[in-house]
Parts: structure tokens; sequence; C-alpha cells
């Protein structure tokens, strides 16, 4: 039993390790599998990875408590780990979410170019199903400044 929990888990690790050199390639992607598989393992060393090359990273969870557990067990100050509630918040100055005002704000970073992030990493993010994330696309935006990666124009310069 022993031996056979130690084949499954090498062979987990191999997955990951081959999962992760694809992921360099890539501007984005969506990793599926079950509960315990290393997903979030894998979000965090690919989040790690950039950091550490000096990009700034914004990693999102739905869980709070998996906030808190990967903010005092990955510390890096170039990754903000935050709730998709909390980044509104904060991008909003609000106590309560509001993603219409938040999509609204995102779009206004990516008209000024003030979106402080290169990489933007979700966990979790089946448990962003919520109506109002889905029905403002926030998501959509954020993958959408991501991958395009250009200059943005100045919102002063715009016709």
């Amino acid at each position: 039993d022993v031996d056979l929990k130690k084949i499954t888990f090498n062979r987990l690790l191999e997955e990951q390790k081959v999962l992760l050199n694809y992921l360099v390639e890539q501007k984005s992607a969506v990793i599926n599998g079950a509960a315990g598989t290393g997903k979030t393992m894998i979000a965090v060393e690919k989040a790690t990875r950039h950091a550490n090359q000096g990009d700034k990273v914004l990693f999102l969870c739905f869980n709070a408590f998996l906030r808190e557990h990967l903010e005092s067990r990955y510390p890096n100050d170039n990754i903000d780990y935050m709730t998709i509630d909390g980044f509104a918040c904060k991008i909003c100055k609000t106590t309560k979410a509001d993603y219409r005002q938040a999509s609204d704000k995102v779009i206004d970073m990516y008209l000024t170019g003030s979106f402080p992030y290169k990489h933007v990493i979700v966990d979790e993010g089946q448990d962003f199903g919520q109506d109002a994330i889905e029905d403002n696309g926030i998501m959509q935006l954020l993958c959408d400044m991501v991958r395009t990666q250009k200059p943005y124009p100045r919102k002063n310069n715009r016709a």
C-alpha cells in the first residue's frame, strides 16, 4: 500500500512538472482536475515563477481561507493573493463587491495603462459562477487584458 502511494505521488509530481513546462509557452490555459490533484500548487508555482522574474501577479481565488493560507505560506512581494470580492472592493474602494463598478474600473485601468499586473492566475474558477460576476464580464476583461499585453491607449488621446 505504501509503495503504491509513493508511485502514485511520484507520477503526479512528474505530470505536474510536464504541465508547468508546457505552461511556459502559453499565454493562457485552463487546468481541470479532481480535488486534491495539485491544481492550486501548479497555480502557486506558476505565479511564483512569474514573480521571481520581477512580474506583478494577481492571484484570484474564491475562498477567503485559501487566500489567507496562500498569503501566509507562499508570501511574495510580487504576488497579490485576493478573493474576487476582495479585488472588486479594492479597485472600487468599497466594502461590498460591486462587479458592475469593478468592470468599469478594470476597463478604465486598461485604457489608461494603469493595470498593475502582467499576469492573472485564477484558482477555484468554478466557484466564480455568481450571476453578478458573470453578468458584468469582469473575468473576461481580466483575461483579455492579460492576453493582449499591448501598449495601452492613453485616455486623453482617445477620440
